[in-house]
């Protein structure tokens, strides 16, 4: 056993190595953590703070939107419906249409706290004004395109040509009216109708040219037809005339509220 002065000159012995040890375990320590620091591309590199990507809020309804519009659906009976932003009262829209139909109007303008949208019981070219409170606001990607001159409906979908088609238009006593108007209903005729084939897409639009003896109502359409030969020329009352098989794909793809533009050129 050895005596105290040989245990603490060996421990006197023993310390200038631990101290050694010690003092290059911090060195490589530093020198690590200086590498890490300094090394290019690395995510602890000392450079200039990232930005972040906030995440993006949910799309909001764009009135008169090009590639989609805004429709209001499921409306309460009896709202009221405006001459303008808090103006007069002009009448109530019921949360079916005469056919039936669930009530779905495009937004096409908003002012504050009022919604404007497209409906059948106003005069062409005219708005009616709901108030924006508890609308149920909803995107519609398609839009139909008639070219009167060209008797051609175009069809897009998100602002895309998805399908054109020749189309009949109203002869000149009776034309169909220009304007941006929606599809108010989707009506089937089971027989095949001889005026109205399979199908038709009720519009908010307005025949204002009734010719005499004409009992079929003001309200204009886009309907398919037996008559093929009345396709591509100027001859209806004011509807638009497609094809049967283009009349089956309108019903299977466009939904109530979709905008529908007439031009004259």
């Amino acid at each position: 056993m050895p005596d105290e002065n040989q245990a603490v000159g060996g421990r006197a012995r023993g310390l200038p190595w631990r101290v050694v040890l010690s003092a290059l375990v911090v060195l490589a320590l530093f020198g690590l953590l200086a590498f890490t620091l300094f090394l290019p591309g690395q995510p602890g590199r000392a450079s200039s703070p990232t930005t972040s990507t906030p995440a993006q809020s949910p799309r909001t309804p764009n009135p008169g939107s090009s590639r989609t519009n805004t429709v209001v659906d499921a409306l309460p009976t009896g709202l009221a419906l405006h001459s303008n932003p808090g103006g007069p009262v002009v009448g109530s829209l019921s949360s079916r249409t005469s056919f039936g139909s669930p009530r779905v109007v495009p937004v096409v303008r908003a002012a504050s706290g009022w919604l404007g949208v497209i409906t059948s019981q106003v005069h062409n070219g005219t708005l009616g004004w709901i108030r924006a409170q508890g609308a149920n606001l909803q995107q519609i990607t398609y839009s139909i395109r008639i070219e009167l001159r060209r008797h051609r409906l175009t069809v897009f979908q998100n602002g895309h040509v998805v399908r054109t088609m020749p189309a009949g238009i109203g002869q000149p006593n009776a034309p169909t009216p220009v304007g941006q108007f929606a599809v108010t209903d989707k009506l089937r005729f089971r027989p095949l109708s001889s005026a109205y084939g399979c199908c038709a897409l009720a519009l908010s639009a307005h025949e204002p040219h009734l010719l005499p003896g004409w009992t079929g109502g003001d309200l204009v359409a886009i309907h398919s037809t037996p008559d093929t030969a009345s396709i591509g020329r100027s001859v209806s009352h004011g509807c638009v005339r497609v094809s049967l098989a283009q009349g089956h794909w309108l019903m299977e793809n466009i939904p109530l509220g979709t905008l529908v533009t007439v031009r004259d050129r």
